[in-house]
Order: structure tokens, then sequence, then C-alpha cells
């Protein structure tokens, strides 16, 4: 499936210009036959670049600078293949996922983490106690921080 700015736009909250913006710093990334085709050709994007969109809606709320911006929608955008059943489960509402952000002196690190929603309890706890441990392993070092990210909230309109 292919989703054009103004779906991208309806989906991630955000204004056409920002979208926009994204797009020309390559935050996100249009389909080749589409990107700079000249005057009519409206750019295209791929289902994973829509996730990537409404990934990014948020941490641009956040008032994150655009070269931020484009660095986290490329680690997302590099663990995706890794995590697509999880993210597809999480649009879908099957399984809950949480995207956690390290931001460390030395460089951002993001991780994934979920569980079906029928899952037994103990899974839960687990993964309760990853979340925990991945937000706070770093808090010691200076200049450091973490954001825990519910996927499922900022992906449901690509459901």
């Amino acid at each position: 499936m292919e989703y054009s700015l103004s779906d991208l736009t309806k989906m991630t909250g955000a204004k056409r210009r920002s979208v926009q913006f994204w797009a020309e710093c390559g935050a996100i990334l249009a389909n080749k036959e589409t990107e700079r085709a000249g005057t009519g050709t409206h750019r295209r994007f791929s289902r994973d670049e829509a996730i990537i969109a409404c990934v990014i809606a948020y941490f641009a709320q956040m008032h994150v600078e655009l070269p931020q911006l484009t660095d986290l929608a490329a680690k997302f955008r590099s663990m995706l293949p890794g995590i697509r059943d999880s993210v597809e489960k999480a649009i879908t509402n099957e399984m809950v996922v949480y995207l956690i952000v390290q931001d460390r002196a030395e460089d951002v690190k993001m991780y994934a983490v979920g569980c079906n929603r029928d899952d037994p309890e103990d899974k839960q706890v687990e993964i309760d106690q990853t979340i925990g441990r991945l937000a706070t392993e770093h808090l010691h070092e200076a200049d450091s921080g973490a954001i825990i990210l519910l996927l499922n909230t900022h992906l449901v309109a690509l459901s």
C-alpha cells in the first residue's frame, strides 16, 4: 500500500508543511519514482515510511529539531525489519509494543519490547521489568534521558 502526503498528514496529525519538510529533509523517504519527479507528480510513501512518519510525529510534537528527527527516523527505519511483526500486531492491537529511546551523551539507542495481549501475566511482568531497566540503566550518565513510547497509540491510524 502507498500513501500520499495528505494521507500522512491525516495519520500523524502534523501540519502538511511539516510532513513536506520531513520528506524534503530525508526524515521520511518517498518512493524513488515519485521523489523529485517534477511538477504534477505527487510524492508517494510506502507503508514503512508511513509507520516512521507516525513515530517521528511524536518527537516533532516534542520540538525535537530536524537533524535529530532525521536521525531517529533512520534508527527506527533500520530496526523496522527486525520488529515488523510486532509493529503490525501493535497496529491491529493484538500486541502491546513499546519503543524505548535512550538519549545518551555519545549516541541515541532504540529498543522495542512488547507482548501479546493474551500472554500470561508473568510474561507481562518480564516486559515491564525490561522497560524499567532500559529506561533507567543509563540515567547515572550526564546529559542522558529516556523516552518510552507506546507504539499502539501512535500507529492506530494505520489500522
